[in-house]
């Protein structure tokens, strides 16, 4: 339940070996290494596969000889009544029995099963904790945007004012600048609500301290280096698996939900033979030391050691043996309907992520170019503004359009490290 899980297993397959790394920033991976480590739905799910491993022991342990002391002192009553004392160490070895050995290799399948469970467990909260951090950078980015407008309108604002004693602006103007700040702080102080619900959640998920303080300086920014080095990074992995036909597939039949229900439906067939053997033949090597004393009143008066083999062959079941198996192969079809849906989700899942990150990749460089075009602008409406050609509310104006581009641009990004976190969940 360490980082490799989180890693998820690209040394078993030689496409996965090979797959190039998604961009992820280093405070997600350590928040999720973090959850791994603390949340307590995960240790339960550990403790399941601990429970499911000695229940193995047990189902070997019945596969083993039995020694047991029947002792018994009692008074019977025929023509008259007689003290008895009857005693057995009895010791029993089952030499045939098919559906003990099959108990423990369903027992086996089980402990498989709990293993894969945890392993899908560990993805999703890994991925629900990756998510929730992706969600907190874009309201953080929210609030850096309003920031951003708020100093640039109380500028612009203090700026009118100033014209506005020597009679160069009217009173309509301040007003609306107002108007603009109060909504705009109306709107930072959704966005701080929404950043702190965020960041409840991520330290909820972590098992942490609600007394945690939340520093928007620790949190990862997107800047032109970064988005830059992720495009490529990008680049890589989607002309990967475009070339890589057994990318997805080796993929998906990896996953952990894929192989729960598989070993799911391999202990249900285990079960199955073992119900079938169950209400078969068995036998079993018995031996006893005996000592049973009645003053020889009673039949099995016998001091002295036996041995014997015994036979068990049920004849007649009255269809409960049919309607068992009949139930446990009721049990795999519903397995193999569900292998079947898991696998059609995550096929959509991946088709999804690798399509947003196609559409993204894309995206990207005409972000990037907004930006500059709205750099240039700003500088136009601000030249514009000193030869009396623009009003000082074109240049707020202005200055929100490049402050919205940055925003989107940004949040773009961040919407590469969503989609990352959900390929990084498909990967078996």
């Amino acid at each position: 339940m360490k980082v490799l899980i989180l890693i998820l297993s690209l040394v078993s397959y030689s496409a996965l070996a090979q797959l190039p790394n998604l961009p992820l920033p280093e405070d997600l991976v350590q928040w999720q290494q973090q959850a791994l480590d603390r949340n307590p739905d995960l240790q339960a799910k550990q403790q399941a596969v601990l429970q499911a491993q000695k229940q193995v022991q047990v189902q070997q342990g019945k596969q083993g000889a039995k020694v047991v002391l029947k002792s018994e002192l009692g008074v019977a009553s025929m023509k008259q009544d007689f003290s008895r004392t009857a005693n057995q160490l009895v010791v029993t070895y089952p030499l045939y029995a098919p559906h003990l050995s099959e108990q423990e290799k369903a027992a086996e399948a089980a402990t498989q099963v709990r293993h894969w469970q945890q392993q899908a467990a560990a993805k999703r909260l890994a991925l629900q904790v990756g998510l929730n951090f992706v969600q907190l950078l874009k309201q953080q980015e929210q609030v850096r945007f309003t920031e951003r407008q708020l100093r640039a309108m109380q500028d612009i604002k203090q700026q009118l004012q100033a014209r506005y004693q020597v009679g160069m602006t009217q009173l309509n103007d301040i007003a609306e600048v107002a108007s603009r700040i109060a909504l705009m702080q109306s709107s930072q102080l959704q966005a701080k609500q929404q950043v702190q619900t965020f960041w409840q959640k991520l330290v909820a998920q972590s098992n942490g301290s609600f007394e945690q303080t939340f520093d928007p300086k620790q949190l990862p920014l997107a800047t032109p280096q970064s988005i830059q080095q992720n495009e490529q990074q990008l680049k890589k992995f989607l002309k990967f698996c475009q070339n890589s036909q057994s990318c997805q597939h080796e993929s998906l039949n990896q996953h952990p939900e894929i192989q729960a229900l598989q070993q799911q439906l391999v202990q249900l067939q285990r079960q199955q033979q073992a119900v079938k053997h169950r209400y078969g033949a068995k036998l079993n090597a018995v031996g006893a030391l005996v000592y049973n004393n009645s003053g020889g009143r009673y039949y099995d008066d016998m001091q002295g050691a036996k041995a014997a083999l015994q036979l068990e062959l049920p004849l007649y079941q009255s269809g409960e043996d049919q309607a068992a198996v009949a139930a446990v192969q009721v049990q795999q079809q519903r397995v193999r309907q569900q292998i079947a849906q898991v696998r059609l989700n995550l096929q959509q899942q991946w088709e999804t992520a690798v399509s947003g990150l196609r559409s993204l990749s894309k995206q990207l460089p005409a972000l990037q170019a907004s930006v500059q075009a709205a750099q240039q602008a700003l500088k136009a409406t601000e030249a514009g503004l000193r030869t009396g050609e623009r009003t000082i509310l074109d240049v707020l104006n202005a200055q929100k359009d490049l402050d919205q581009r940055v925003k989107n641009l940004n949040i773009a990004q961040y919407e590469v490290w969503r989609y990352a976190l959900n390929l990084k969940y498909l990967i078996g």
